[in-house]
């Protein structure tokens, strides 16, 4: 098959085509079907040169996988680019629950193996911006993949939430910090860390919920699988969002060490990593809200998630739900905490949580619901710093409470932010405080993030 050039002359912001190329190769002479998905950049094209067009080859084995054959999974993909080409084999079934061991030595063959097939069909695909004249191969990105291994446990479909899927993933921490946990394992690139994985269809490149596992089993049906290890955090928004109690006033953690036991309400629960470790490592009794039935399934099933005298976990909406709360009460739901925690993801993937929130009505509803010295604390995705809608935040905030705080999460794919509000003025903690709720805190989360919180000024 001839690929016609004429129409893909002109990048167009948000295109997305997919086509099959019929192509022969050493093993057939007849030729092997390869799936085409050509993306052109939602912001147009790309003011860096350097930066028109691309091609990634998919690892064998993973062409069924949202990243690679969704519109959203290409997005994540763009790199800055203003047009990107997914080339992969035919997916053998529509499935994404994977059984898939990666080899990167393996892979980086077939990359250059296809990308040297393939090159001709790839030039048809250079739009006009570039001079064909002076290309004479369209770069083949090399993945920066830290996957071992993933293994597809279940697919679930959620009215709220859509698909999603709990899957065993084997990651490369060269980070060389090591562990003892025994989620971790020697190899030969660095250690590798064991977890369990929850991720939606809508964000595919996210793992919304991650978690160790460890040795012990969990029954599941008529098998087993590794049970997840609820006294560790992975997720580096989970870390900080767990580090901002850093900045909790002395007169609560007086209340705290006097045997007090401080309240959380957690607005998303996902796979309830956040609640557990609140719950079993900090003594907190937890209240959660989560909009799917489905999701709460999953954590349930998996994710070791269990209701409890301390836990209690409601379906609703969770705007909805602290409106009531504030205005009618709820029998089983106190109306003072000294922690809200915001983990609202919406179907945009560079927007949380959704606008709404930052609704003057909701943000005081939950300043009225924060015992005095409480804190608000959220999970910020935006387009940047700069951006509008961050700015936007900032300003809604600052019209309900006092002191704004920041810390910016390491993440290479997006703009993560955890933002700390409160209707007064905090100070974080000494790093030698002899605390026992501090020291507590320091232990579980070794001591990350909570220096790299600072006051966002009012203006």
């Amino acid at each position: 098959m001839n690929v016609d050039r004429q129409k893909f002359q002109e990048i167009l912001p948000g295109r997305y085509v997919t086509f099959t190329v019929s192509v022969p190769t050493p093993e057939n002479s007849d030729g092997k079907e390869f799936r085409f998905a050509v993306l052109d950049s939602p912001a147009g094209r790309s003011l860096d040169e350097n930066r028109q067009v691309a091609a990634i080859v998919v690892p064998k084995g993973m062409e069924s996988d949202w990243n690679f054959c969704t519109k959203k999974g290409h997005i994540e993909q763009l790199s800055g680019h203003s047009r990107v080409i997914m080339i992969g084999e035919n997916p053998q079934d529509d499935s994404p629950l994977l059984c898939f061991t990666f080899d990167k030595e393996e892979y980086n063959q077939y990359r250059k193996d296809i990308g040297r097939s393939l090159q001709p069909f790839l030039v048809d695909l250079v739009p006009r911006i570039i001079d064909r004249n002076l290309i004479t191969a369209v770069p083949i990105l090399e993945m920066d993949t830290r996957i071992d291994s993933i293994i597809g446990l279940e697919r679930f479909f959620g009215k709220h939430v859509g698909e999603m899927i709990v899957e065993d993933v084997a990651l490369q921490d060269n980070s060389g910090g090591g562990s003892s946990s025994s989620s971790t394992s020697s190899s030969s690139n660095g250690v590798q860390v064991c977890s369990r994985a929850l991720r939606f269809k809508r964000m595919p490149n996210l793992h919304q919920t991650i978690v160790l596992i460890g040795k012990e089993s969990l029954k599941i049906g008529e098998r087993e699988v590794p049970k997840p290890d609820l006294g560790v955090l992975l997720a580096g928004y989970h870390i900080a969002m767990i580090a901002s109690l850093s900045m909790i006033n002395e007169e609560i953690m007086l209340r705290i060490n006097e045997g007090l036991k401080p309240r959380a309400l957690c607005l998303g629960v996902g796979g309830g990593a956040l609640l557990s470790f609140l719950k079993t490592q900090l003594g907190f009794e937890v209240h959660g809200v989560e909009i799917d039935e489905v999701v709460l399934q999953a954590a349930r099933k998996y994710f070791d998630l269990e209701d409890s005298d301390d836990m209690k976990i409601r379906v609703a909406n969770a705007l909805e739900f602290v409106d009531k709360l504030d205005r009618d009460g709820d029998q089983y739901c106190p109306r003072e905490f000294e922690v809200i925690m915001v983990d609202i993801d919406t179907c945009d993937p560079v927007r949380a949580p959704p606008k709404e929130f930052f609704a003057r009505e909701t943000l005081l509803t939950c300043k009225y619901l924060l015992r005095d010295f409480g804190m608000l604390v959220m999970n910020v995705i935006s387009q940047g710093k700069s951006s509008g809608p961050y700015r936007a935040m900032l300003r809604q905030l600052r019209s309900v409470f006092y002191g704004i705080y920041e810390m910016d999460i390491d993440n290479a794919s997006q703009h993560d932010v955890i933002l700390i509000a409160s209707a007064s003025d905090l100070e974080p903690a000494s790093d030698d405080s002899q605390n026992p709720f501090l020291m507590k805190l320091r232990e579980t989360t070794g001591g990350r993030y909570s220096y790299s919180i600072r006051k966002v000024n009012r203006r």
